[in-house]
């Protein structure tokens, strides 16, 4: 216990500041939240996520991993280009951990900044995405979406708005014959 404290003493005196995070700010939608804000990737800029890992266990017992990467590239002033790789990876019970990883599609999208925020106006951005049926998990046909963004950001906290219109491809899942007679 007495090692842990004068570590920490020790620390406190003589440590470097830490470097902090520089992209709070800029959230992405599934990073980890569903909430997305209305700044792009800055001009000439690169951003990589490797996104958090998502796991999930269905009602029969499969166990779910999901991860999305994703691209961003500044092209032009307050505008951005996204490609996202969803990957999947599947564990059904009974089969002691072997599973299956597949894509299950290829996102290619884009944000534009209509406005950089103000004292009174909040940045507003429009932004959409084309998610193309590519891998065994994919749902089969091509997905679209369109979304109208804004963040206002006050002294006490940081505002967003999402709305967002779309179509939606699931994978329909097999049907289980029911036992004869």
């Amino acid at each position: 216990m007495r090692i842990i404290t004068a570590g920490i003493l020790l620390t406190s005196m003589f440590g470097a500041p830490a470097a902090a995070q520089v992209h709070y700010y800029n959230l992405d939608a599934g990073r980890p939240t569903r909430v997305e804000d209305a700044v792009p990737v800055e001009r000439y800029g690169v951003d990589l996520h490797v996104a958090a890992l998502r796991l999930e266990r269905l009602d029969d017992g499969t166990y779910r991993w999901r991860s999305e990467p994703k691209l961003s590239f500044g092209v032009l002033p307050m505008t951005s280009l996204e490609l996202r790789a969803p990957v999947t990876h599947l564990v059904r019970p009974g089969t002691r951990g072997r599973g299956t990883t597949a894509l299950a599609g290829i996102g290619i999208g884009a944000l534009r900044a209509l406005n950089v925020e103000k004292a009174r106006l909040p940045a507003l951005a429009l932004a959409g995405e084309a998610l193309v049926p590519v891998g065994g998990f994919s749902s089969g046909r091509t997905s679209y979406a369109i979304q109208l963004l804004a963040t206002k950001t006050t002294a006490i906290v940081r505002t967003h708005l999402n709305a967002s219109l779309g179509t939606y491809g699931v994978r329909a899942p097999r049907s289980i014959a029911a036992p004869g007679p």
